[in-house]
Protein backbone atom coordinates (compact mmCIF):
# COMPACT_ATOMS: atom_id res chain seq x y z
CA UNK A 1 0.00 0.00 0.00
CA UNK A 2 2.78 2.54 1.07
CA UNK A 3 4.95 1.52 -1.86
CA UNK A 4 2.32 4.07 -3.86
CA UNK A 5 4.93 7.09 -2.24
CA UNK A 6 7.28 5.25 -4.30
CA UNK A 7 5.59 6.63 -7.77
CA UNK A 8 4.86 10.12 -6.41
CA UNK A 9 7.03 12.24 -8.55
CA UNK A 10 5.04 10.81 -11.45
CA UNK A 11 1.53 11.40 -9.66
CA UNK A 12 -0.61 14.51 -10.63
CA UNK A 13 -0.97 16.62 -7.47
CA UNK A 14 0.75 14.13 -4.96
CA UNK A 15 0.18 16.37 -2.10
CA UNK A 16 -3.72 15.74 -2.18
CA UNK A 17 -3.88 12.65 -4.21
CA UNK A 18 -1.08 10.14 -2.30
CA UNK A 19 -2.58 11.22 1.16
CA UNK A 20 -6.10 10.41 0.19
CA UNK A 21 -5.17 6.90 -1.75
CA UNK A 22 -3.22 6.09 1.67
CA UNK A 23 -6.30 6.57 3.59
CA UNK A 24 -8.80 5.01 1.48
CA UNK A 25 -6.26 2.27 0.99
CA UNK A 26 -6.19 1.28 4.02
CA UNK A 27 -9.95 1.57 4.85
CA UNK A 28 -10.72 -0.77 2.03
CA UNK A 29 -7.91 -3.17 2.98
CA UNK A 30 -8.79 -3.17 6.77
CA UNK A 31 -12.58 -3.56 6.07
CA UNK A 32 -12.15 -6.57 3.77
CA UNK A 33 -9.57 -8.18 6.08
CA UNK A 34 -12.45 -7.54 9.24
CA UNK A 35 -14.82 -9.39 7.07
CA UNK A 36 -12.77 -12.33 6.42
CA UNK A 37 -11.84 -12.49 9.77
CA UNK A 38 -15.26 -12.55 10.61
CA UNK A 39 -16.51 -15.28 8.24
CA UNK A 40 -13.73 -17.42 9.24
CA UNK A 41 -13.95 -17.61 12.62
CA UNK A 42 -18.05 -18.02 12.14
CA UNK A 43 -17.58 -21.19 9.77
CA UNK A 44 -14.16 -22.50 11.44
CA UNK A 45 -13.63 -23.08 14.62
CA UNK A 46 -10.10 -21.91 16.56
CA UNK A 47 -8.53 -25.77 16.33
CA UNK A 48 -9.36 -25.74 12.83
CA UNK A 49 -7.79 -22.11 11.48
CA UNK A 50 -4.80 -23.15 14.01
CA UNK A 51 -4.37 -26.65 12.58
CA UNK A 52 -4.97 -25.68 9.37
CA UNK A 53 -1.80 -25.26 6.74
CA UNK A 54 -4.50 -23.78 3.97
CA UNK A 55 -7.09 -21.69 6.49
CA UNK A 56 -8.53 -19.97 2.90
CA UNK A 57 -9.15 -23.26 1.12
CA UNK A 58 -10.56 -24.70 3.88
CA UNK A 59 -13.16 -21.74 4.36
CA UNK A 60 -13.73 -22.12 0.73
CA UNK A 61 -14.71 -25.62 1.00
CA UNK A 62 -17.32 -24.91 3.84
CA UNK A 63 -18.98 -21.94 1.69
CA UNK A 64 -22.38 -22.67 -0.41
CA UNK A 65 -22.08 -23.90 -4.08
CA UNK A 66 -18.89 -23.19 -4.70
CA UNK A 67 -17.49 -25.73 -1.87
CA UNK A 68 -16.76 -28.66 -4.22
CA UNK A 69 -14.60 -25.96 -6.65
CA UNK A 70 -12.48 -24.36 -3.76
CA UNK A 71 -9.50 -25.93 -4.16
CA UNK A 72 -9.29 -24.65 -7.79
CA UNK A 73 -10.78 -21.28 -7.14
CA UNK A 74 -8.22 -20.55 -4.67
CA UNK A 75 -5.59 -21.91 -6.16
CA UNK A 76 -6.39 -19.33 -9.54
CA UNK A 77 -7.10 -16.30 -6.32
CA UNK A 78 -3.18 -17.35 -5.13
CA UNK A 79 -2.03 -17.13 -8.59
CA UNK A 80 -3.60 -13.48 -9.18
CA UNK A 81 -2.71 -12.36 -6.07
CA UNK A 82 1.15 -13.60 -6.49
CA UNK A 83 1.38 -11.71 -9.65
CA UNK A 84 -0.18 -8.65 -8.50
CA UNK A 85 2.14 -8.51 -6.07
CA UNK A 86 4.68 -9.39 -8.72
CA UNK A 87 3.58 -6.79 -10.54
CA UNK A 88 3.31 -4.21 -7.77
CA UNK A 89 7.15 -4.49 -6.91
CA UNK A 90 8.35 -4.39 -10.58
CA UNK A 91 6.41 -1.45 -10.80
CA UNK A 92 6.79 0.50 -7.41
CA UNK A 93 10.16 -0.97 -5.76
CA UNK A 94 12.83 0.28 -9.10
CA UNK A 95 11.73 4.10 -8.32
CA UNK A 96 13.83 3.75 -4.56
CA UNK A 97 17.15 3.16 -6.42
CA UNK A 98 15.86 5.27 -9.15
CA UNK A 99 16.12 8.15 -6.33
CA UNK A 100 18.83 6.95 -4.63
CA UNK A 101 20.97 7.44 -7.87
CA UNK A 102 18.94 10.81 -8.58
CA UNK A 103 20.47 11.82 -4.97
CA UNK A 104 24.19 10.10 -5.48
CA UNK A 105 23.21 7.57 -2.96
CA UNK A 106 23.35 4.51 -5.76
CA UNK A 107 24.68 3.17 -8.99
CA UNK A 108 23.90 6.06 -11.75
CA UNK A 109 22.75 4.04 -13.73
CA UNK A 110 19.75 3.35 -12.59
CA UNK A 111 18.72 7.04 -12.63
CA UNK A 112 18.59 6.33 -16.42
CA UNK A 113 14.88 7.63 -17.55
CA UNK A 114 13.37 6.55 -20.85
CA UNK A 115 13.28 8.68 -23.66
CA UNK A 116 9.26 8.02 -24.37
CA UNK A 117 8.25 6.32 -21.60
CA UNK A 118 9.92 8.74 -19.34
CA UNK A 119 10.61 5.79 -17.04
CA UNK A 120 13.25 4.31 -14.84
CA UNK A 121 13.29 1.61 -17.08
CA UNK A 122 17.28 0.51 -16.01
CA UNK A 123 15.75 0.01 -12.32
CA UNK A 124 12.87 -2.09 -13.58
CA UNK A 125 14.55 -4.49 -15.95
CA UNK A 126 16.75 -4.86 -13.16
CA UNK A 127 14.65 -5.74 -10.48
CA UNK A 128 12.79 -7.80 -13.30
CA UNK A 129 15.37 -10.31 -14.01
CA UNK A 130 15.91 -10.82 -10.46
CA UNK A 131 12.48 -11.78 -9.86
CA UNK A 132 12.94 -14.01 -12.85
CA UNK A 133 16.35 -15.65 -11.27
CA UNK A 134 14.61 -15.53 -7.91
CA UNK A 135 11.52 -17.56 -8.81
CA UNK A 136 13.82 -20.69 -10.82
CA UNK A 137 15.98 -20.62 -7.70
CA UNK A 138 14.11 -21.05 -4.79
CA UNK A 139 10.83 -21.83 -3.57
CA UNK A 140 7.81 -19.44 -2.57
CA UNK A 141 8.31 -19.94 1.15
CA UNK A 142 12.13 -18.50 0.93
CA UNK A 143 11.13 -15.52 -1.34
CA UNK A 144 8.44 -14.46 1.11
CA UNK A 145 10.91 -15.41 3.98
CA UNK A 146 13.78 -13.13 2.26
CA UNK A 147 11.92 -10.27 1.18
CA UNK A 148 8.95 -9.88 3.64
CA UNK A 149 11.88 -9.41 6.45
CA UNK A 150 13.55 -6.85 4.00
CA UNK A 151 10.40 -4.81 3.28
CA UNK A 152 9.99 -5.19 7.31
CA UNK A 153 13.39 -4.22 8.58
CA UNK A 154 13.33 -1.28 5.66
CA UNK A 155 9.76 -0.09 7.28
CA UNK A 156 10.52 -0.21 10.75
CA UNK A 157 13.90 2.05 9.94
CA UNK A 158 11.44 4.76 7.83
CA UNK A 159 9.11 4.94 10.76
CA UNK A 160 12.09 5.79 13.07
CA UNK A 161 13.44 8.52 10.96
CA UNK A 162 10.34 10.71 12.01
CA UNK A 163 12.17 11.13 15.26
CA UNK A 164 14.69 12.41 13.60
CA UNK A 165 12.82 14.55 10.89
CA UNK A 166 10.50 16.66 13.53
CA UNK A 167 12.97 17.94 15.15
CA UNK A 168 15.08 19.39 11.83
CA UNK A 169 14.08 23.36 10.82
CA UNK A 170 11.16 23.96 8.41
CA UNK A 171 14.05 24.76 5.67
CA UNK A 172 15.15 21.05 6.25
CA UNK A 173 12.11 19.17 6.65
CA UNK A 174 8.77 20.74 5.55
CA UNK A 175 6.60 17.79 4.19
CA UNK A 176 3.02 18.60 2.50
CA UNK A 177 1.18 16.14 5.22
CA UNK A 178 1.72 15.74 8.91
CA UNK A 179 0.01 12.44 10.15
CA UNK A 180 -1.84 13.90 13.08
CA UNK A 181 -1.00 12.66 16.91
CA UNK A 182 2.44 13.88 16.82
CA UNK A 183 4.45 10.76 17.66
CA UNK A 184 2.10 8.50 18.62
CA UNK A 185 1.52 6.87 15.17
CA UNK A 186 4.80 5.86 14.12
CA UNK A 187 5.19 4.38 17.64
CA UNK A 188 2.16 2.25 16.88
CA UNK A 189 3.74 1.56 13.63
CA UNK A 190 7.52 0.04 14.90
CA UNK A 191 5.32 -1.58 17.31
CA UNK A 192 3.49 -3.57 15.08
CA UNK A 193 5.67 -3.57 12.67
CA UNK A 194 8.22 -5.11 15.29
CA UNK A 195 5.73 -7.71 16.39
CA UNK A 196 5.55 -8.89 12.64
CA UNK A 197 9.22 -8.95 12.30
CA UNK A 198 10.40 -11.33 15.46
CA UNK A 199 7.09 -13.49 13.83
CA UNK A 200 8.56 -13.85 10.35
CA UNK A 201 11.14 -14.79 12.02
CA UNK A 202 9.76 -17.71 13.96
CA UNK A 203 7.93 -18.45 10.47
CA UNK A 204 11.33 -18.56 8.61
CA UNK A 205 14.18 -18.56 10.59
CA UNK A 206 16.97 -18.85 7.99
CA UNK A 207 15.60 -17.06 5.50
CA UNK A 208 15.41 -14.08 8.10
CA UNK A 209 18.85 -14.71 9.26
CA UNK A 210 20.03 -14.39 5.69
CA UNK A 211 18.08 -11.40 4.40
CA UNK A 212 19.00 -9.36 7.27
CA UNK A 213 23.03 -9.59 7.17
CA UNK A 214 22.57 -9.38 3.67
CA UNK A 215 20.54 -6.38 3.94
CA UNK A 216 22.25 -4.67 6.93
CA UNK A 217 25.91 -5.48 5.69
CA UNK A 218 26.22 -4.29 2.27
CA UNK A 219 23.56 -1.68 3.21
CA UNK A 220 25.18 0.14 5.76
CA UNK A 221 28.35 0.30 4.65
CA UNK A 222 27.41 1.13 0.68
CA UNK A 223 25.11 4.34 2.33
CA UNK A 224 28.02 5.55 4.41
CA UNK A 225 30.58 5.12 1.22
CA UNK A 226 28.21 7.02 -1.10
CA UNK A 227 27.64 9.85 1.17
CA UNK A 228 31.02 10.13 2.04
CA UNK A 229 31.81 10.20 -1.68
CA UNK A 230 28.81 13.13 -2.34
CA UNK A 231 30.28 14.98 0.64
CA UNK A 232 34.15 15.65 0.43
CA UNK A 233 33.97 17.14 4.10
CA UNK A 234 33.09 14.35 5.79
CA UNK A 235 36.06 12.17 4.04
CA UNK A 236 38.78 14.81 4.62
CA UNK A 237 37.63 14.81 8.36
CA UNK A 238 37.96 11.24 8.27
CA UNK A 239 41.30 10.89 6.52
CA UNK A 240 42.45 13.57 9.33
Amino acid sequence: MAAACYMSGEIKNPKKTIPRALIITAIIVLSLYAVLTTVSTGLLSIDELAESTAPIALLAGKLPVIGPYAENIVAVMIILVILGSVSSCIMCQPRIEYAMAKDGLFFKIFGRVHKNFKTPYVAIMMHSALTIFLIFVSNLNDILGYFTIVALLRNFGTFGTIFVLRRKPKSQYNPSYRAPLGYTMPVIAMFMTLTLIVSTFAWAPLAGIIASAVTVGTGLPAFFFWDRKNNPKIEKKAKK
